[in-house]
């Protein structure tokens, strides 16, 4: 639960600091920059490797895919229905199917099921929500804006190559990449 009071803690100074202007304009941008090029793949290396790599990681794994697949059915099914624009089916669709599986998800599953389960909510993360969000998420805000439209070949090509050589990547860095526990 401390992880719970320590995120609510955060966001209540980061509004305190932007309010009493202590923060530049571009602070979040650095923070995020950090969180994501530091942090978390530090938290990756750290817990992956103590994964037992089995073919029943492949179900939590591509719970992502399956639940974006509903979200677009879902989402396009009550857009029919109801009269959604283009772009609230997108938003939606984008909101809707996907999750904040690092920021939220992670210390969620460290409060309900202890560090050990660590390694498989960044797998999740990773191979999962990531992959979505940077492939299926991006066809779908293109395919819903206004804007550009981006190439489906281009995306599926990438779901083909980039997706099955991170998970090899992954299982070499969980094999082979061991972080001795400095929390002793």
């Amino acid at each position: 639960m401390s992880n719970y009071l320590l995120l609510g803690a955060c966001f209540l100074l980061g509004i305190l600091l932007r309010r009493l202007g202590r923060l530049p304009d571009n602070a979040a941008a650095s923070l995020n920059g950090f969180v994501v090029n530091i942090s978390l793949p530090a938290l990756t290396l750290t817990y992956v490797h103590g994964l037992k790599l089995n073919t029943g990681l492949i179900l939590p794994a591509l719970m992502a895919w399956l639940m974006f697949g509903i979200g677009c059915g879902f989402f396009w099914l009550a857009a029919k229905a109801l009269g959604f624009s283009r772009a609230t089916t997108g938003g939606l669709t984008l909101t809707g199917g996907l999750a904040n599986t690092s920021f939220v998800g992670l210390p969620m599953i460290e409060t309900f099921y202890g560090r050990d389960f660590l390694g498989l909510g960044i797998l999740i993360d990773q191979i999962g929500s990531y992959f979505v969000l940077s492939t299926l998420g991006i066809l779908a805000a293109s395919l819903y804006s206004s804007g550009h439209s981006i190439s489906a070949q281009a995306v599926i090509r990438k779901i083909v190559l980039v997706y099955p050589l991170s998970g090899v990547r992954y299982c070499a860095a969980a094999n082979a990449v061991r972080i001795p526990d400095l929390a002793r």
